[in-house]
């Protein structure tokens, strides 16, 4: 279990439906706003690959007005940021 599973389980998530994140794509568990935050946070994680498609940005626009989008870019780039950091100093994860 990662740092967020149990908050998420403890909130009312499914197993299931975390057990599926890894293959969003594949999963028909989420509804469409999920999936557009989905892409998005996947986008933004993968950015020197990605260049945020235009269709990630249209999907995101569609499902979350532009407060949401905004909290949604600084929750995504403030737990990347946290990565870096862990990753870059070392740090060892939860158990």
């Amino acid at each position: 279990m990662d740092l967020h599973s149990g908050d998420a389980l403890a909130a009312g998530e499914s197993p299931a439906r975390l057990d599926a994140i890894a293959g969003w794509r594949e999963a028909d568990c989420f509804s469409a706003r999920e999936r557009a935050a989905l892409a998005w946070t996947e986008s933004l994680a993968r950015l020197p690959a990605t260049h945020v498609p235009d269709q990630d940005y249209a999907e995101l626009a569609a499902e979350f007005s532009a407060a949401e989008q905004a909290s949604l870019t600084l929750a995504v780039s403030m737990a990347l940021a946290w990565n870096q950091f862990g990753i870059g100093f070392r740090v060892a994860p939860l158990q």
